[in-house]
């Protein structure tokens, strides 16, 4: 197996790695939305009432939540699409063309971008509703907190047991994905790299053998 195939092959590993690492992404997430009655707990406030031991709440914008659930969705439709596309390439045993590799270079970037911006927005985030809950000690730990329901003054409805395990998953999805978007971000990179390279070397070796041909017959006209 040369470079080539071993550089596909680990792409295609990448990406189902992507494809399976998602659903840890956008399931807890909307799960837990729907716990909450649709609201998101990244960046919540909130003042606990000692004497009755609730807590009254001011949830933070809906779309700190939303764009993690989008951001995985999104990643499970593309690494399913880069699987299929590149496993194809593996088993016929060729490399993409240099357009499927520039494309992938965009998408891989983009994506690592967005995923980095994901995933500091809910460890910060998650990190803030944290210090809510065990403010002035109303709570010993975060994840104590979780195991049993909090009284919301203000939303009695929301059920908020399990919400630690769930923002637990999603943070460890997130920062791993990010990461294989990264790495393949790398590697499409190399590949383009590679492309340019030998595109540069067939260039140089048509040059030579012009001239090459031109020294033995000089009568013969010059296409470089």
């Amino acid at each position: 197996m040369g470079l080539g195939n071993v550089l596909v092959l680990s792409q295609v590993t990448g990406y189902l790695l992507l494809f399976i690492i998602s659903f840890f992404l956008f399931i807890p997430l909307g799960s837990n939305q729907s716990q909450f009655l649709g609201h998101c707990l990244l960046f919540a406030s909130g003042t606990w009432n000692e004497t009755h031991d609730e807590i009254t709440v001011s949830f933070g914008p809906d779309s700190g939540c939303d764009f993690s659930i989008f951001l995985g969705c999104v990643t499970c439709i593309a690494s399913f699409f880069y699987f299929i596309w590149m496993s194809v390439h593996l088993y016929k045993d060729r490399e993409p063309s240099w357009l499927t590799a520039f494309g992938a270079v965009l998408v891989s970037g983009t994506a690592t971008v967005m995923t980095f911006a994901s995933s500091i927005t809910l460890s910060s985030g998650f990190s803030h509703w944290c210090n809510v809950i065990t403010n002035n000690g109303a709570r010993d730990s975060c994840e104590d907190s979780s195991f049993g329901d909090i009284k919301i003054s203000n939303y009695p409805d929301i059920k908020t047991s399990g919400y630690f395990v769930q923002f637990g998953m999603a943070q460890f999805a997130s920062w791993a994905v990010f990461l294989c978007w990264l790495v393949q971000a790398v590697m499409c990179g190399y590949q383009l790299y590679k492309y340019n390279r030998l595109e540069n070397f067939l260039v140089s070796m048509n040059r030579e053998r012009e001239r090459l041909i031109q020294k033995v017959n000089p009568n013969r006209p010059t296409t470089i």
